[in-house]
């Protein structure tokens, strides 16, 4: 009876074939995926390409004063890191929205420093910078901060990432490099 099911099982998904809207469009349809046409969940990669390249997203509303910091492919942010991060990310040729909206399981909005487009994966990853973590109060804020992100179904190594800094051990472009190579949004060595 086992030998049987596993046989019906493998001849079945055989036949399956991934769900993606987007390769399912064809000329009778608009030559862009409406959302209607995605699971809860699933990404519409071209979607967030285009917002994302026209600047269609909620940015951090939190001291908008404190983004002085020009990047190399202008946008303004907030710290000396963020500003290497940013650099870094758009040298690489890597699509990414800086200090953008995310909603968590809880309801709450936070604002992820990165979030960047996995383009062989089709999925997201958001990533953090903890730059004062010679700040108590901070360090254990950022700790429930990615609680939530656990909560929420993002997965620590997978999903989301994060680099920390103190006044000892600032960040470096070694640190940033590292943590985009086992991301897997680089995968040859810089």
């Amino acid at each position: 009876m086992l030998k049987k099911n596993i046989r019906a099982l493998r001849s079945a998904l055989r036949q399956l074939t991934a769900y993606d809207p987007a390769c399912m469009i064809h000329s009778s349809f608009p030559t862009k995926a409406p959302d209607a046409y995605f699971l809860p969940g699933q990404l519409n990669v071209q979607k967030w390409v285009d917002d994302t390249l026209a600047g269609n997203f909620q940015l951090n509303p939190y001291k908008p004063e404190q983004r002085k910091i020009p990047t190399a492919d202008g946008h303004l942010t907030r710290s000396k890191s963020e500003e290497l991060w940013c650099d870094i990310l758009a040298a690489e040729s890597l699509l990414y929205r800086y200090d953008s909206d995310f909603r968590l399981a809880s309801g709450r909005t936070v604002y992820p420093d990165f979030t960047v487009l996995h383009q062989r994966e089709r999925r997201l990853i958001r990533i953090e910078h903890f730059g004062l973590m010679d700040d108590p109060k901070y360090a254990i804020d950022q700790l429930y901060k990615l609680e939530e992100y656990a909560q929420s179904g993002l997965l620590p190594g997978r999903d989301l990432f994060f680099t920390v800094e103190t006044k000892d051990r600032p960040l470096t472009r070694d640190r940033i490099y590292e943590v985009l190579y086992r991301s897997g949004l680089l995968t040859t060595t810089a």
